[in-house]
């Protein structure tokens, strides 16, 4: 599973497919990041993660942690400042996947009120639990038959580091934690808030790290932009030197997810200016235009005139589309369904909402509103497929029978769609 999702990834980057060649990637996760790195992380590789205060880097590290979770990868997560600490538990909270490994020296600095002023000690229990990981990883990747499966190493943050120790021994500690990187072939990350260190001791913490990803923030009058930007890669490929904006979101679900400003894929600046962030749901934009050519569209699709055909025409949109929702956020069935209607809405063909989910009937019910430029006669039986080859890829299920019923027509019109299944 491992491999294959990390490599449909990986090809989907627009300048992967010759460096697969060449060198070994494991995404991030998060698509545009990939894209900056020139197709994402390196084995072997020390990535620092430099920030402005309330830049969020805290956030990015979680979601490609859970990311590489999600995908039977090995997580070990140093947590060594007590800010971050209820971030990082939140993981352990929603999961309880032994992939997931916490050296947690915040307790233990609680009960050693010495330890983060000991470097020696910081480093050997950095080391000890280094190798519980990578004896883990090892087993895993026998027991599974699977060499792919990569051990990937966080530190959040070296705030405590810089605020305890000595600049020297923390140059000592950053350079044991980058032999070790090399040594196990992990990826590493570390979190810094580089405000707090002089320009001087800033480059030499750089000149440790093979990648140094610097995220900014700052306030134009009342609004808060950051951005985010690649200033070093060593021995590795140069995806997008450019400074690319970035948002942190959260949603009622206390969930934060990252939007990047796609670095190359241009298509994407369309989709972000049609967002709406909205309790954790995408909402169908009220601006007048589509990104869906209707008028061409559906002069095309009139001459079809067979609803069979049109039906199929919407199965293969649906079961394509669902596919690779699979396989772009590596997720399945019921949040694979949501998300597809979501980037589905996106797109143009209007907003859809699961309304009532009862399997023991085996029914599940939707609404639907779309633009009035689109087609009932040509619409309906696209909706009717579409429906139909998104819940047969997402749910693996077979449908049965499909019910359009029409409720309102304005600009917008709506339909509630009723769907049984074998």
């Amino acid at each position: 599973m491992s491999k294959r999702v990390q490599e449909k990834l990986a090809e989907s980057t627009l300048r992967k497919r010759d460096l697969l060649e060449k060198k070994r990637f494991f995404s991030s996760g998060i698509r545009e990041l990939d894209e900056m790195l020139g197709g994402g992380f390196q084995s072997d590789s020390l990535t620092l993660f430099q920030q402005d205060i309330g830049s969020g880097g805290e956030v990015i590290i979680k979601q490609i942690i859970e990311n590489q979770i999600s995908v039977s990868n090995v997580v070990l997560v140093i947590l060594n400042d007590v800010i971050s600490r209820s971030l990082i538990q939140s993981i352990r909270e929603t999961t309880d996947s032994p992939d997931f490994i916490i050296l947690d020296l915040v307790e233990k600095g609680i009960k050693n009120v010495d330890l983060f002023t000991n470097r020696l000690e910081i480093s050997l229990q950095i080391r000890s639990a280094r190798e519980k990981a990578v004896n883990y990883v090892n087993q895993k990747r026998t027991d599974y038959n699977d060499p792919n499966i990569q051990l990937f190493t966080a530190i959040i943050s070296i705030n405590p580091f810089i605020l305890n120790l000595s600049p020297l021994n923390v140059i000592q500690l950053i350079q044991d934690n980058l032999s070790s990187c090399c040594d196990t072939n992990t990826c590493d990350m570390m979190l810094l808030n580089k405000d707090i260190v002089s320009s001087e001791m800033l480059a030499k913490i750089q000149s440790l790290c093979h990648v140094v990803i610097d995220l900014s923030s700052r306030f134009e009058g009342i609004y808060k932009q950051q951005y985010i930007r690649i200033l070093k890669m060593v021995g590795h490929y140069l995806g997008d030197n450019r400074i690319e904006p970035y948002k942190i979101q959260y949603n009622n679900k206390n969930k934060y997810s990252v939007i990047i400003k796609s670095a190359f894929l241009n298509t994407f600046e369309a989709f972000r200016n049609l967002m709406e962030w909205d309790e954790g749901t995408l909402e169908f934009s009220n601006k007048t235009f589509l990104l869906l050519p209707t008028q061409s569209w559906m002069h095309f699709l009139k001459k079809i005139e067979d609803p069979l055909i049109l039906r199929e025409v919407g199965y293969k949109i649906g079961s394509d589309l669902g596919s690779f929702i699979e396989a772009l956020y590596m997720i399945e069935r019921w949040e694979a369904l949501k998300t597809t209607l979501r980037i589905w809405s996106l797109l143009g063909w209007g907003k859809s909402e699961i309304i009532k989910k009862e399997m023991a009937q085996k029914l599940v019910e939707f609404s639907h509103s779309f633009h009035s430029d689109l087609s009932e006669e040509v619409f309906f039986p696209i909706l009717e497929g579409f429906y139909s080859g998104v819940i047969a890829q997402n749910l693996k299920l077979t449908v049965k029978h499909v019910d359009i019923k029409k409720k309102s027509t304005d600009q917008y019109t709506m339909v509630i769609i009723i769907i049984l299944f074998a």
